[in-house]
Parts: C-alpha cells; sequence; structure tokens
C-alpha cells in the first residue's frame, strides 16, 4: 500500500490520463514559473494555490475517499471529471517537494532530481520490439508544444548506470544519467514482470564510459556469461579481470574498435567511442598550441599587426586560444 505522501506522486503517463496534454503543458509551466504556493498535505488531502498568467490565485484540492477513488476540486470550477492546469501544477509542485534531498551529497542530489524530473516530464516509447534493453525514444514534455526533442536512448542496465542518451545534458553532466534515461527505467518498472527484468544480464557484451569507477570516467566492458570464447580471448588484452580498459587511451581504443567493428555480439557504446574521439582532439589541439607557442616565442613574443611584445603568461594564452578554435580564456587581469 502506498504511503499517504506517494498518493499524490503521479508520473508523466497518469497525469496525461488525468488530463489532456495541452493542459498537462500548461500546468508544468505554471510550475516552472513558480507560481505554485501553499502546497500542503494531511494524509490523504492535498491542498495548493495557483497563480494563472493573470495573477490570480486559484486553491485546488485533491484527495482520496476511503475506497482509494480520487476527487478534485479548483476555485477554476474544474472537478475529477475535468481536471485543470492548476491541479496538474499542484501536483508537479507536490513531486518536487517531496524526498529527502538534505539527507544526500551533491552527486546523489543532481540524480534524484533528474530521477524526478524523468518521472513526470519525460514521454518514453521503445524502438521496434524493444522489452527493455536496447533503443528507446524520449522527449521531454515542453511548454511549447511547436519545439519538442526527442533524444535516443541505449538501456543496457536496469541496476547500474551504464546506459546512454544522446541529449547535451548527458553529454556534459558526468552522472551516467539523465531524465530522459530515467523516464525510461520508470517506465521498464512499471512493468509486471519487472522483477524478474530485473535479475536478467543484458543479451550481449557491451562497452561503455563508466562513471561509476574510483577514479572515472573509465571505459569499461560489462560481459555475459555467455560471451563468445573468440571475443573474451580477444577482450583479455584491452581490458583488465574488472572489465577496465587497460591500454594506452586513445590509440589503444581505436585499435580495439576497429579489431571488433563488425563483431554483433558486443555492443560498443557511442559515450566510449566519444569519449576515446575527444581525448584525440584534446591531444591535437595540445600539440598544436606547442607549436604556436614556439612560432611566438621564436619571434620574440611578437604577432604580425601587432605592435606590443606579448609577456609569457600571454604567449601561452594565445597558442592555447589559437589552438582551440572555441574557447574561454579566464585569466584574472593582472595576476600574470
Amino acid at each position: 500500500m502506498s504511503s499517504p505522501r506517494e498518493l499524490f506522486l503521479f508520473d508523466s503517463e497518469q497525469l496525461h490520463a488525468l488530463a489532456a496534454a495541452d493542459t498537462v503543458r500548461q500546468g508544468l509551466a505554471w510550475f516552472k514559473e513558480n507560481r505554485v504556493t501553499g502546497v500542503s498535505q494531511e494524509e490523504s488531502h492535498l491542498w495548493a494555490e495557483v497563480e494563472d498568467a493573470n495573477g490570480e490565485l486559484f486553491g485546488n484540492e485533491v484527495w482520496f475517499d476511503a475506497d482509494g477513488e480520487m476527487h478534485i476540486q479548483c476555485a477554476c470550477g474544474a472537478d475529477t471529471q475535468h481536471v485543470c492546469a492548476h491541479v496538474i501544477a499542484a501536483l508537479y509542485a507536490h513531486a518536487s517537494h517531496s524526498g529527502e534531498q538534505a539527507l544526500l551529497g551533491a552527486t546523489e542530489t543532481a540524480i534524484e532530481w533528474r530521477v524526478k524530473r524523468g518521472r513526470t516530464e519525460v514521454k518514453v516509447e521503445p524502438v521496434g520490439d524493444t522489452v527493455w534493453f536496447g533503443a528507446w525514444k524520449a522527449g521531454s514534455i515542453t511548454t511549447d508544444k511547436h519545439f519538442t526533442h526527442s533524444y535516443r536512448v541505449n538501456i543496457r542496465s536496469l541496476t547500474q548506470r551504464s546506459n546512454h542518451c544522446t541529449c547535451p545534458d548527458f553529454a556534459t553532466n558526468q552522472l551516467g544519467t539523465c531524465k530522459h534515461i530515467e523516464g525510461v527505467l520508470h517506465k521498464i518498472s512499471k512493468r509486471r514482470d519487472y522483477s524478474k527484468l530485473k535479475k536478467q544480464s543484458a543479451p550481449l557484451s557491451y562497452v561503455y564510459l563508466n562513471w561509476d569507477a574510483p577514479q572515472p570516467p573509465v571505459i569499461t566492458l560489462q560481459r555475459t556469461s555467455e560471451m563468445d570464447e573468440g571475443l573474451r580471448s580477444l577482450c583479455v588484452g584491452y581490458f583488465d579481470e574488472a572489465g577496465l580498459f587497460k591500454q594506452p587511451l586513445p590509440d589503444g581504443f581505436f585499435r580495439f574498435a576497429a579489431v571488433v567493428q563488425d563483431r554483433v555480439d558486443l555492443d560498443v557504446g557511442e559515450d566510449a567511442q566519444g569519449y576515446a574521439r575527444r581525448l584525440a582532439e584534446r591531444a591535437s589541439q595540445q600539440l598544436r598550441a606547442q607549436d604556436i607557442r614556439a612560432q611566438i616565442e621564436a619571434s620574440s613574443g611578437h604577432l604580425p599587426g601587432i605592435k606590443a611584445k606579448l609577456y609569457p603568461y600571454q604567449v601561452a594564452g594565445v597558442a592555447f586560444l589559437a589552438a582551440n578554435g572555441r574557447a574561454l580564456l579566464a585569466d584574472d587581469m593582472r595576476f600574470g
């Protein structure tokens, strides 16, 4: 049986079952604009006030009766049969206030925030006949229906942070997850056979970028018990017993990727490949910076068209900017 607080935790699918898509979008917009105030709960009753676009406050109440039936009232006139955006906004606000955030560290808090957003703000669907392992499509519920975004999520595990998403947040947050991945995981967790699926291993071995390692990130191989002996022997030269990549990066990984590129029994993740490419690009930029710096120093700190002579630290900054193409120089003025 759900606890009183969990009674009012609705996920994306449940919210769309309560109200039309436009109503859910409007409720989400009001919640994000901090228009929800006075959220309170007492056992099976939830109260809140929501300010609309005209600045008018509408009080609303959601409660469950002894038979578990949900009832809704709002000052705008909405009821259980016609759920309004004010109630949707209140439910979003209640979900955001749930949880023991103060007890979590920074990483755990960031992950928990994405778990909650994935539950309420993401719509997902499998690609093809995917049950859990494989490709999914995930899209955010946006306030503007004309500018929606969808991303490809690759689920590899239901218990480890070894999944992948093509969204910008996943590419930069260094958490190994995002709200789209969490939305897919929540969708899978609602299946009746979830406890059985959770015990299953991946149907094939895979290589991914591991953010749970002691010194992340680390390119890691997740072996299955049914891994082909030939593939297992091949991987021994590149990964240790724990599955951590042991060859020099990025060249060692590029050699490995070339060797296994035609195999259908191994998934080499986009996250691992992208990490190797970024390391290669960074190494190339460092070499270019060294070359540019040497040329400036050979000209006694002078640049074409500039009369002033560069100081040594300025030479380093110019070389860094020129080598990277797009970069931010954040040296403090007058500190050299």
